[in-house]
């Protein structure tokens, strides 16, 4: 499976309100439960990686992610 994700940081809360203005009302809610993993030395997280689980709608998926400093999302 391959993803391609923007993310883009939003400035303040008055562009946050004008893009919830554009955007309108969500199409649905979902929860998502997320863990990340790490060894007890942190060597994941000290290489830039990320390795994360989540579960959402019973469908459960692990994600690793390298190659450079890893934000949170």
């Amino acid at each position: 499976m391959t993803e391609k994700e923007l993310k883009f940081v939003v400035p303040d809360e008055r562009s946050y309100l004008r893009l919830v203005e554009l955007l309108g009302q969500p199409r649905a809610r979902k929860q998502q439960l997320n863990r990340y993993y790490d060894t007890p030395d942190g060597r994941v997280t000290q290489g830039f990686a990320a390795l994360r689980e989540r579960v959402e709608d019973g469908r459960r998926v692990l994600t690793f992610k390298a190659g450079k400093r890893q934000k949170d999302g």
